[in-house]
């Protein structure tokens, strides 16, 4: 059967599932939904985009994914290459590790946005354990929501709640309600779901009033069109290297700059990983790609380098 093309948007947020194959589970237990906890951490990182909630079952997963300015196909390729890599490593497999390609559903409005994270956080009310309190699942964003802290920062929840109010405790409160108020249904897909509950906050009632048509809270899409020139500065101010040094096929003593510089290039341009390989004297895609990869690490694990990425943008926006 022929495959449909997908309706994609550069800037376009996403209701994204990914199933396991016939002969692989996909977590073959909760350590390994952990590992793709991790990859997608990693993976945000290098591709800079947001996850607006997530739900990590046993067959499958569901994500809300704002791709703010990348391809979601690159995405979601970038994730499930690191999260295989990670489960055949450990299983001593190989092969492909999902059914089929993922699903990706292009979210249109705030109200199918709202739906459609309900819809997803629902997902453990199927199973026995959770079916009274899905809210307490741990592999799902949902206690993100409720106010939990989340530890690895891989959800923003702050962009879904300020639908419902700019007031953290009425969003907050608001989204509990219509959570338990939509638990009650059986909607077979998100947009099915009625949200005509009456909020009720501090003795008062409130009625949701959603646009259905577009987005009405306001996105910052991240900028890619940097000039090159904007980067290798950045680095010499930021590390006291000089270019001459770093953008070379040499790596002794100028691996941190060299790093900086593929990661950085990687989100803030429109160039090519062979470009930029080019760039540093002519290394090869592989060496770059482990490049970006010694980088991200940096990210997360050095405190001095975790906000250089943001660090970048708002010195040169």
């Amino acid at each position: 059967m022929a495959r449909h093309a997908r309706i994609t948007d550069i800037n376009g947020i996403y209701h994204i599932v990914i199933k396991q194959s016939d002969s692989k589970p996909l977590f073959p237990n909760d350590t390994y939904k952990d590992a793709l906890l991790e990859k997608i951490t990693e993976s945000k990182i290098k591709y800079q985009f947001i996850v607006y909630a997530y739900c990590l079952m046993d067959t499958h997963t569901h994500f809300i994914i704002d791709s703010n300015g990348e391809k979601i196909s690159d995405i979601m390729k970038n994730i499930n290459l690191r999260y295989a890599k990670h489960y055949n490593k450990n299983k001593k497999t190989n092969g492909p590790l999902l059914k089929e390609r993922f699903f990706s559903e292009l979210i249109t409005s705030d109200e199918y946005l709202l739906k459609a994270s309900l819809y997803i956080h629902a997902n453990p009310k199927d199973t026995i354990r959770f079916s009274a309190q899905p809210q307490a699942y741990k592999y799902s964003s949902m206690r993100f929501y409720l106010g939990e802290k989340d530890e690895l920062e891989i959800v923003d929840t702050s962009f879904i709640l300020s639908i419902l109010s700019k007031k953290i405790y009425y969003a907050t409160e608001s989204y509990a309600q219509l959570f338990e108020y939509t638990l009650e249904q059986n909607a077979k897909h998100f947009k099915e779901l009625d949200l005509s509950i009456k909020i009720k906050l501090k003795n008062k009632e409130f009625k949701i009033d959603i646009n259905n048509i577009e987005f009405e809270v306001t996105r910052n899409i991240l900028k890619r069109d940097f000039e090159t020139e904007q980067i290798i500065k950045f680095i010499e101010e930021d590390t006291g290297i000089l270019r001459s040094s770093f953008l070379s096929k040499n790596t002794h003593g100028v691996k941190l700059p060299k790093a900086l510089f593929a990661l950085l290039s990687g989100i803030y341009t429109r160039r090519s990983t062979y470009e930029i390989a080019s760039l540093l004297g002519g290394m090869s895609i592989e060496q770059v790609s482990m490049l970006c990869n010694d980088a991200i690490q940096l990210v997360i694990h050095n405190p001095d380098s975790k906000n250089i990425i943001q660090k970048f943008y708002k010195e040169n926006k």
